[in-house]
């Protein structure tokens, strides 16, 4: 009973913060849009708009094809007038948006919400599915009222709930099979076969172009721009950004010391002063750590002792995908805070988890605040 009116509550807001700042990401999502209606499937991952824009697709392919459904559709013949440059293909230079495309941009996330909301209450009701409604009531609304999905997505511009809604959904089906019963003979080959399904079906038009290895190569090559360096703009909160900050302090100080104590020092230990430095990790070595640390969580989800345990092993991997991955962005933490929110519940007996919870929601929505706007 309680759920429309909240729903009507939480789109009241969003709608009054459709004319609030936003980031290039606005711009970002715009092009995108634009490359999905005017530029055939080959090109998605190619295109540049002749060298003018920065601003070039970089999502998966599943993604992707969520943005074209996004921009070909007739409902959106009908919202932006006609001669509207929204889903034209623009250089960075000249793309400023109408009203129109910001009102258009902006309903597009708020109604992307809606899977947000059915995957919240479909996770928080499998994982509790014979105790008080409070137990349900208590996680969703952490959920789907979390400060950092408001932040992100109705001011910065993404998409974030509605990707964090289908991964709920999805640890709901998981909890709900082991809720019905032991998984049968065949339950894990079905899983498989799921998984396997949905992970290849949007490569599939790709796979179908006239050059699909050159395809393929390059639609990795967007969604792993190593290019970009070991740490963020921002720099997230995990164990990078300590080894940056060390780095940093380092240079700094025998910048510093260095003219001062260099007359004391042999040649040779003169040269290693001026190399004195910590060793940028490779992404191979950042994912060789990865894979090690996550070897527990994959453990522990594989042997379906609960679904309790299922829950605590996505977190527990996400948490460590978030401090030892490459060149991770700040809003990664949502992934280990949002299933988090599945095991806080409203009685002592939880509180081990509720602790941890409001201990990471705590300082990862602080590691999200650079990017909510700044006067210059």
């Amino acid at each position: 009973k309680i759920l429309p009116p909240l729903f009507l509550i939480s789109t009241c807001i969003k709608i009054l913060l459709i004319p609030t700042y936003r980031s290039t990401d606005f711009d970002v999502h715009r092009n995108w849009l634009a490359i999905t209606r005017n530029t055939p499937i080959s090109e998605w991952y190619w295109n540049d708009v002749n060298g003018t824009t920065v601003h070039t697709l970089d999502y998966p392919p599943a993604f992707a094809f969520f943005e074209s459904f996004l921009s070909n559709n007739f409902i959106t013949e009908i919202v932006l007038p006609q001669g509207d440059k929204c889903l034209d293909l623009l250089p960075d230079f000249d793309n400023t948006p109408s009203q129109s495309c910001v009102v258009f941009q902006r309903s597009t996330v708020i109604f992307s919400d809606i899977i947000l909301w059915i995957g919240a209450y479909f996770a928080c009701r499998s994982l509790h599915p014979r105790r008080p409604l409070q137990f349900v009531v208590t996680s969703f609304l952490l959920i789907v009222f979390n400060p950092a999905l408001l932040w992100l997505d109705h001011i910065h511009f993404q998409y974030n709930g509605m990707i964090l809604g289908v991964l709920l959904a999805s640890l709901g089906c998981l909890m709900m099979g082991n809720n019905v019963a032991i998984v049968p003979e065949n339950g894990n080959h079905t899983l498989a076969l799921v998984t396997g399904t949905t992970l290849v079906l949007p490569w599939i038009p790709f796979i179908m172009c006239e050059d699909p290895k050159s395809q393929i190569l390059q639609i990795l090559k967007r969604l792993f721009p190593f290019q970009r360096g070991l740490v963020h703009d921002y720099w997230a909160g995990n164990i990078w950004a300590l080894y940056t900050f060390a780095n940093r302090v380092l240079i700094f100080a025998v910048g510093r010391l260095g003219p001062k104590v260099r007359p004391m020092l042999s040649e040779e230990v003169s040269d290693i002063l001026d190399g004195m430095y910590l060793p940028e990790p490779s992404p191979l070595i950042c994912a060789v750590l990865l894979f090690l640390s996550i070897i527990p969580g994959l453990q522990m989800a594989s042997s379906r002792l609960t679904n309790k345990k299922l829950i605590e092993a996505v977190v527990y991997v996400s948490l460590c995908s978030f401090m030892l991955a490459y060149h991770v962005h700040e809003k990664a933490i949502l992934t280990t805070m949002i299933p988090l929110t599945l095991l806080v519940e409203p009685n002592p007996r939880g509180e081990y988890y509720n602790l941890l919870f409001w201990n990471i929601t705590l300082w990862g929505l602080l590691g999200l605040f650079p990017l909510l706007y700044r006067t210059r």
